[in-house]
């Protein structure tokens, strides 16, 4: 069982050292660098979104699921059921938040199939290569 342990040890190892955790500091980076930090950001599924506020300190994320601020996860009943809302519900819920002349940005946790149908164009991304699979994120800003 030992050697076992060991060779299971060097296997995670391997990994850490060749893949990235997440993409949570990626995308905090990209945001950062583009001053996205500064505009109204609207980023759906808190549970997946709350990884990239330890990178940008005095931020905070406005949910369309649970149509309030956060900066963490508030296990409660506004946070369960909102959970699973359809990327169509998502969209429409952003817009009504932002308003017809609001500039904001977009996160979710994954991608548009016909980001245009939305009136959105997607501004960055940050997938692929990664330890943890929900930590994903697709950046998009409403077109002009």
């Amino acid at each position: 069982s030992l050697f076992t342990s060991v060779f299971l040890g060097f296997s995670y190892l391997r990994t850490d050292i060749l893949y990235s955790f997440s993409g949570s500091k990626e995308m905090a980076a990209y945001m950062k660098s583009n001053l996205y930090d500064r505009k109204t950001i609207i980023a759906y599924n808190v549970h997946t979104m709350t990884s990239l506020l330890p990178y940008l300190p005095s931020t905070r994320f406005w949910d369309p699921g649970i149509n309030n601020y956060y900066t963490y996860i508030h296990w409660d009943n506004n946070y369960l059921p909102t959970r699973h809302l359809k990327p169509e519900e998502v969209v429409h819920r952003a817009f009504e938040k932002a308003g017809p002349n609001q500039d904001f940005v977009f996160l979710l946790p994954f991608c548009l199939l016909n980001p245009e149908q939305f009136h959105l164009t997607l501004e960055h991304s940050v997938y692929g290569e990664r330890i943890t699979g929900d930590e994903i994120y697709f950046l998009y800003r409403p077109k002009l």
